[in-house]
């Protein structure tokens, strides 16, 4: 404490409370001296640099909104020993924060507050990257802690190259060179699964740990001391939702911090879905207003980090037109014209060309009779996401696929729409045969990395046989919307038996050689007036 916080003369109410015998309410952090230096970093983020340009691109205008606490109280250091994002405030442990930093006295920035930015940086881009809310199924938290770290930190690095890391960025993820060689274009959930399937040398000791410790009845999370590199950044409560932080402080009377936090009452589930979608909403704002800058400013173009707002999931508007004319020979293979029918022997048709008295009968044979029935055909589409298809080229993705589902003779039981660069990426959107009238006003793609056809294609051919509710001869087409940009699929490493499967993409030069590597198995059509799709060669 300092004196002025010592001094029952100086410091009235907590005299008042002494006299009362009340104790005053707990702060988050008692060292009230520390938090001048944690804003005064906070601001070096959200200034402009020499250019008049936001210092840190896209994170200082997320920065700018974004609250940033420190913290030393006992309930949030059993939670995290480091730092942490809820995906909306910052919160930072104040002996880490004292341990990264020389002088709570801070009169200029200088190369020793240096890696306590990137810190800082790097929680600012878990809000961004929202990762909180993209963990894909299944997956062990603590891995995909570890893949968003990974991913963090190799961008970090690569677009604010003048900061200097320090000692504590040598041994974290993402930060060797194997590591950046591997995974330098890769999105997150590329990484996660590449660190289950095949991870490097340096991470297999830990990855099969932790494999074992799943596999055991009852077993409890993979410890930081199981973890070796684990020992100078805590990656296991790296992420906390925040309903769960607002339960942490009501059960440690800290309600009144959750209330000066401006957090919902934590049994308030409603709430917490309202948060999410105006944090969503929020990241967009910032997304764009980044975006005017780069563009209207005459220097704007020098603004750092930019590969990081393409990075960032892009929110898709379907009010661009169509193209394709699906109202051809293409949406009568894949979707039929008019009312489905099927067979039913519970309603009777006659045999009328046959006599009941010529086959020995005193009454008239019935058979079965087609009635209108839900279609049963299960349409596929997939959008490429990866870093080269502009945003115009996923509203004309977006637009296709919007135009297809609102035709009058619609006959789609099902229809699944996936983003994807080099692995599926996000929620599955789907669609049932009384949704598939109109696609939301806003659909958010997200991706953003490179690409890779031949692992989407297999993840999503992996799901369809595993989806309880989907049978596979009912999947009837696969469309896969792409700039074509990659090695074609080989037939070999696809299921043997296939779905009709066309490839779309608008007009380039690489057209023509994947269409000739996939002719067997595949259609390739570009997305331009007038197009005319064959399936009956697919």
């Amino acid at each position: 404490m300092t004196q002025y916080e010592s001094s029952p003369q100086l410091n009235p109410a907590s005299q008042i409370f002494t006299e009362l015998g009340e104790k005053p309410p707990a702060r988050l952090n008692e060292q009230l001296s520390w938090n001048l230096p944690l804003q005064k970093l906070r601001s070096y983020i959200i200034q402009s640099d020499d250019l008049g340009l936001p210092r840190f691109g896209i994170l200082s205008v997320l920065a700018r909104r974004t609250p940033f606490h420190l913290y030393d109280h006992k309930a949030l250091v059993g939670l995290c020993s480091t730092a942490f994002t809820d995906g909306i405030q910052i919160f930072v442990n104040t002996e880490f924060f004292k341990s990264q930093i020389p002088s709570a006295h801070i009169e200029r920035i200088n190369s020793y507050h240096h890696s306590m930015i990137l810190i800082l940086l790097h929680e600012l881009s878990h809000i961004l990257f929202r990762h909180h809310t993209r963990m894909p199924p299944q997956a062990p938290p603590l891995l995909w802690s570890i893949a968003t770290d990974i991913a963090i930190n190799i961008r970090l690095l690569k677009s604010y190259n003048f900061l200097q890391p320090g000692d504590i960025f040598e041994s974290a993820w993402g930060t060797r060179p194997e590591e950046i060689k591997r995974y330098g274009d890769s999105s997150e959930e590329h990484i996660l699964f590449d660190l289950w399937d095949d991870p490097l040398e340096v991470a297999v000791p830990f990855v099969e740990e932790l494999k074992n410790t799943l596999k055991e009845s009852g077993s409890k999370p993979v410890s930081k001391e199981q973890d070796e590199r684990g020992n100078v950044q805590d990656i296991h409560r790296h992420m906390i939702n925040a309903d769960e932080l607002a339960e942490v402080l009501e059960s440690n009377n800290l309600g009144h911090i959750r209330q000066r936090l401006k957090m919902p009452d934590p049994n308030d589930k409603p709430a917490y879905q309202e948060l999410n979608v105006v944090s969503q909403l929020n990241l967009s704002a910032d997304i764009q207003t980044a975006s005017d800058v780069r563009r209207n400013t005459p220097s704007g173009g020098l603004m750092k980090g930019d590969h990081l707002e393409t990075a960032y999931a892009e929110s898709v508007n379907d009010q661009t037109a169509a193209h394709l004319s699906w109202k051809t020979r293409l949406n009568n293979l894949i979707l039929g014209n008019g009312t489905h029918y099927q067979h039913c022997d519970e309603m009777p048709d006659d045999i009328y060309y046959v006599l009941p008295e010529q086959m020995g009968l005193n009454s008239p044979l019935y058979i079965g009779s087609p009635i209108p029935a839900s279609p049963s055909n299960n349409i596929v589409c997939i959008i490429d996401t990866s870093g080269s298809v502009s945003k115009d080229m996923l509203q004309n993705f977006v637009g296709e696929i919007s135009n297809l589902v609102t035709l009058e003779s619609n006959n789609i039981n099902q229809l699944y729409m996936f983003a994807a660069d080099t692995t599926v990426r996000g929620s599955i959107l789907e669609f049932s045969q009384d949704e598939c009238l109109a696609l939301p006003d806003n659909i958010e793609l997200e991706g953003r990395g490179g690409t890779d056809i031949a692992r989407v294609l297999k993840e999503v051919f992996t799901w369809a046989d595993s989806k309880d509710d989907f049978k596979q001869e009912d999947f009837h087409t696969l469309i896969y919307f792409s700039d074509l940009i990659d090695k074609p699929p080989l037939r070999a490493s696809l299921p043997e038996k296939l779905p009709n499967i066309i490839f779309l993409s608008p007009p380039s030069i690489q057209i023509k050689s994947f269409k000739r590597a996939v002719e067997d198995f595949a259609e390739v059509a570009e997305i331009r007036e007038g197009t005319i799709i064959d399936l009956c060669k697919c």
